[in-house]
């Protein structure tokens, strides 16, 4: 692990507890406003100094209040991006980029991953938002950053803006190997980005694993929404058909989404919504949506008001649906049930693989 986090910090009527280890990919950090966010990334930074605890980075100790131990913030090796890009309007992109530090090379081989190479002579006021930011993060890296904290990077940008922006993020950690830990409160950036989630809610850790467990966890619905929550299926691209569709192989059945643009043979990580599953107790006759799973109920997770999550299961894919009790009962379904998971085609979304 490369980030160990064990502290508490109070102030008003607001207390943070945080506890947990970082891997070594890119961590998303998603919670309300005022769960704790920039709370957390403060301490970690060393901008804030917590009330109890400690934070150690590989083998150094960043924090720790029983030998009132704090390294300053320009010995941490901790590059942060903010909302804003935050660059020296007077400088060039180039001097930008090695305010911090930065050989030639170095420069060379990060605005080459960014795809700001072109931009080097040019001064901040002329660039887009979107190139804004990949300056900053070029600049973090270069800095000699061996752990990259992004405190809601895109929330400024417009979805055309993110959209540009948001894949540099995984490039950059693949030519870098930096631990990312991305705070944002956008959970389709985070679908998108992350190896792993960590939930806050009112200043604490309420859930912290791999993305797509978590996404597919009834349990977590509640905090990540319905519109949010959903499963991930990892399928095999087999063929294209002539009406435009392409056929997809899963574990235990196959799938039709319109035409996939990818080689044959390439695996795809498909993401599901649980309000786009229909469930049926026999095989669905005469319906105009193509794809229907053979399934098995496995979990029923019932919610305060009217609704139930069904975690259902076909062959090593996880598939959630989310009906209402009275549905529940009238199909009398509990675990063990065998049904049906229908999910139109135009509903499933291929993600990152």
């Amino acid at each position: 692990m490369s980030l160990t986090c064990d502290i508490v910090h109070g102030y008003d009527d607001f207390r943070l507890t945080a506890q947990f280890q970082l891997g070594r990919g890119i961590t998303a950090v998603f919670g309300p406003s005022g769960a704790g966010k920039t709370t957390l990334l403060n301490a970690i930074s060393g901008t804030l100094q917590p009330d109890q605890g400690t934070i150690s980075f590989q083998q150094s100790t960043l924090f720790d209040a029983a030998s009132k131990t704090h390294l300053p913030l320009h010995k941490r090796r901790i590059g942060r991006v903010f909302q804003k890009a935050m660059l020296f309007p007077h400088l060039s992109v180039r001097q930008n980029l090695t305010y911090g530090g930065g050989s030639p090379e170095a420069v060379a081989r990060i605005t080459g991953v960014l795809g700001i190479s072109h931009l080097l002579d040019r001064r901040p006021a002329t660039l887009s938002g979107g190139e804004q930011q990949r300056v900053a993060i070029g600049r973090a890296v270069l800095a000699g950053s061996e752990l990259l904290l992004m405190d809601e990077p895109l929330s400024s940008l417009d979805m055309a803006r993110k959209a540009e922006i948001l894949p540099y993020f995984r490039k950059i950690h693949l030519e870098t190997q930096v631990p990312i830990l991305y705070v944002s409160h956008d959970l389709e950036e985070i679908k998108q980005l992350a190896d792993d989630l960590i939930i806050l809610e009112a200043g604490q850790v309420l859930h912290h694993g791999p993305i797509f467990d978590s996404f597919q966890n009834a349990e977590l619905v509640r905090l990540l929404g319905h519109s949010g929550a959903g499963s991930f299926v990892t399928a095999r691209l087999m063929c294209h058909h002539p009406d435009g569709l392409s056929e997809l192989q899963l574990s235990q059945t196959t799938i039709l989404l319109p035409q996939v643009d990818a080689p044959l043979g390439t695996s795809i990580r498909l993401q599901i919504n649980l309000s786009d599953v229909i469930l049926s107790l026999e095989a669905p006759q005469m319906l105009s949506a193509l794809n229907a799973m053979p399934v098995e109920v496995t979990n029923i997770h019932l919610g305060t008001g009217p609704g139930a999550i069904v975690t259902l299961r076909s062959g090593a894919d996880v598939v959630l649906a989310r009906i209402t009790k009275r549905s529940l009962a009238a199909m009398g379904l509990v675990v063990g049930t065998k049904c049906y998971a229908v999910v139109k085609s135009m509903a499933i979304a291929p993600g990152r693989s």
